[in-house]
This record gives structure tokens, C-alpha cells and sequence, in this order.
């Protein structure tokens, strides 16, 4: 997903929660909002493009066995 990011606001380094940057993200597809959501109520962005063509588009992928 990162790599599909056109905003390269998704850096997995900063861990599964908090790799997708909404700052940077924002600007990119603003006018695509949603209302706040979760605990943080911070407000949402994305165009989806992160979301397509990725293992976990259509499922949740199985573990790696590592």
C-alpha cells in the first residue's frame, strides 16, 4: 500500500497504526473527507488508491510463516 500512495503519506516505519501520515495525505484529496471517526476523532482523508491491488483489498491476508 505504501507504494501506491500518490501522496507518499504511508511510511510503514512508524508502525501499522500510525503509518499513514493524514497531514500529508490531506492536501492531496482534499475535498474527500469523512466525519471524524474512532477515539481520536481526528478527521479521515484518502482517495483509496492505497487500498487497491493489494493482498488485503478483497481479504485479510494469511500470516507469513517466518
Amino acid at each position: 500500500c505504501a507504494r501506491r500512495c500518490p501522496a507518499h503519506a504511508i511510511d510503514l516505519s512508524r508502525g501499522p497504526h500510525k503509518a499513514k501520515d493524514h497531514t500529508i495525505c490531506g492536501p492531496v484529496v482534499s475535498g474527500s473527507t469523512t466525519e471524524p471517526q474512532g477515539k481520536s476523532g481526528k478527521q479521515r482523508y484518502g482517495c483509496g488508491k492505497c487500498q487497491v491491488k493489494v493482498p488485503c483489498e478483497s481479504r485479510i491476508p494469511p500470516r507469513s510463516k517466518a
